[in-house]
């Protein structure tokens, strides 16, 4: 396969597979979209792709004959948006239900998973390869935007919060795999504190460090959840209380401005106020 000439559109996510045979000379580039957009709890989406030459189009259709995908041709690829759970899933020649192409019995997706699923060698002799996207990393490698920390210093209304993370020794932890939820005020919630404060915790580093830690809660909490919950135990070992009411969603007396900055390890809630333990 010589070289090829792709185009991507600004903003968009695409996987490039190799497909075909190089001793056949039919080598070729498949180019599959995939979408990334937010998926509500208890939903997973599957992006399933034909990538085995010398095989018919196919069905995706559950052991008991229910039919999740039809005529998927060899390059092809489609999206299926279903229930979280655990599914006997087969692959069978179109309009057919045998003889079965590939048994995905006991195949299990969670709650916010993206799979990319591909059929893939030969027909006497198909297989899978299978990308897992669980919300953090694909194949372990990060995803998004970098992370918890990265995030904030670009956001830029976070200078102070960076600076107390950094001070306090905390910036390295929250750049870790976590998963991690994090309420975040902004600058102007650490000047509204009393004059002096900031400046008073910058010299207590053990206080900092309880103070910053009571905005991390361990696992990635998004706005959906947060509002069906009364409270969150942080990783300072203090609870918060969640209040939802017509003027909006609060932490403890911090009102919840911007939710779900989702991050490579975490996600980020902006609040309005510094939460003290």
């Amino acid at each position: 396969m010589g070289p090829a000439n792709l185009s991507f559109r600004a903003g968009s996510y695409t996987t490039v597979a190799a497909i075909g045979s190089l001793s056949a000379g039919t080598l070729q580039p498949a180019i599959v979209s995939e979408s990334f957009s937010r998926l509500a709890a208890g939903n997973a989406r599957v992006t399933v792709f034909h990538g085995i030459e010398d095989a018919p189009a196919v069905d995706v259709i559950l052991a008991d004959g229910t039919v999740l995908a039809s005529g998927l041709a060899y390059g092809r690829s489609t999206v299926l948006n279903v229930p979280a759970g655990t599914y006997d899933i087969q692959v069978v020649p179109s309009g057919a239900t045998s003889p079965v192409v590939l048994d995905l019995s006991g195949t299990t997706l969670n709650s916010r998973g993206y799979y990319f699923v591909a059929a893939v060698n030969r027909l006497a002799d198909p297989g899978i390869a299978l990308t897992v996207i669980g919300g953090n990393t694909i194949d372990g490698l990060p995803k998004g935007n970098g992370t918890i920390v990265d995030v904030a210093v670009a956001d830029g209304r976070f200078t102070t919060l960076v600076a107390a993370l950094q001070a306090a020794g905390l910036d390295s932890a929250l750049r870790g795999n976590g998963p991690f939820t994090v309420f975040a005020p902004t600058d102007a919630a650490f000047a509204a504190l009393p004059a002096g404060t900031v400046e008073a915790l910058l010299a207590d580093i053990p206080t900092l460090q309880s103070i910053l830690l009571y905005h991390v809660v361990p696992g990635k909490v998004l706005s959906d959840e947060v509002v069906s919950l009364g409270g969150l135990t942080t990783l300072q070992g203090g609870s918060v209380r969640i209040t939802v009411n017509e003027n909006g969603v609060f932490i403890n007396d911090a009102q919840v401005n911007i939710t779900d900055i989702e991050t490579y390890n975490g996600v980020i809630h902006v609040i309005d106020t510094v939460l003290i333990p």
